[in-house]
C-alpha cells in the first residue's frame, strides 16, 4: 500500500466533499429519514461511484466534456432546489414503495456522477497506479463526511424546524446549481 496515494486521495476527497452538494443532500435526507439508513445508502452510493471512477481511470474524462457535465449537474441541483422550495418545506416526496436507504443511495450516487471528486479519483488512480489504495483513502473520507452530514442533519432538526431547514437547503441547492451552470457556461 502506497501511503502517499492514500493520503492524497483522503485529503483531496475530504476537501472536495466538505460542504459539497453531496454532503448537503445527506444533511437534508437525514432531516427526513432514519440516520442509519441515510448513512448506509449515501455511503454505498458514493463508494460505488468512487469504485467506478477508480476502475474507469481517465476514460471518463475523455467521454464526457467538462462543460456538459457541469451544465447537467447544475440543472439537476436547480431542479432539486426548486422542488424542495416549492414543496412548502415538506421536502421531496418519496413514494411509499421506496425506502430511505434506496432514496439516499440513488440520490447520492446520481449526484456524484461527473462531480469534481469523481474526476479527482480518476486522476489520482492514473497518477499513482494504485487504484485500491486511492479508493481506500477516498472511502475513509466519505465515511467521515457522510457521518458528519447525518449527525449535523439530525442535530439541526433539534435547533430549527424541519420546514425551515428544508427551505434553506433548497435555496442552497438553487445557488449551487446556478453557480455550476454559470461556471460551465463561462460566465463566472
Amino acid at each position: 500500500m502506497d501511503p502517499s496515494s492514500f493520503v492524497a486521495a483522503f485529503g483531496i476527497t475530504f476537501m472536495a466533499e466538505l460542504g459539497d452538494k453531496t454532503q448537503l443532500a445527506t444533511i437534508l435526507l437525514s432531516t427526513r429519514y432514519r440516520p442509519g439508513s441515510v448513512f448506509a445508502g449515501a455511503l454505498l452510493g458514493i463508494s460505488i461511484v468512487g469504485c467506478l471512477s477508480v476502475a474507469l481511470g481517465a476514460a471518463i474524462g475523455d467521454l464526457l466534456p467538462g462543460q456538459l457535465v457541469g451544465m447537467v449537474c447544475g440543472s439537476v441541483l436547480i431542479i432539486l432546489g426548486l422542488k424542495t422550495v416549492a414543496s412548502g418545506g415538506e421536502g421531496i416526496r418519496v413514494g411509499r414503495d421506496r425506502s430511505p436507504f434506496l432514496t439516499s443511495f440513488a440520490t447520492i450516487a446520481l449526484m456524484e456522477f461527473g462531480d469534481k471528486t469523481q474526476f479527482s479519483l480518476i486522476a489520482l488512480s492514473a497518477r499513482y497506479g494504485s487504484p485500491l489504495t486511492v479508493l481506500a483513502g477516498a472511502v475513509l473520507a466519505y465515511v467521515l463526511l457522510m457521518g458528519a452530514g447525518v449527525l449535523l442533519g439530525r442535530g439541526l432538526t433539534r435547533l430549527l424546524p424541519v420546514r425551515t431547514l428544508r427551505t434553506l437547503a433548497g435555496c442552497a441547492l438553487l445557488v449551487l446549481g446556478a453557480v455550476f451552470v454559470l461556471a460551465s457556461a463561462g460566465v463566472i
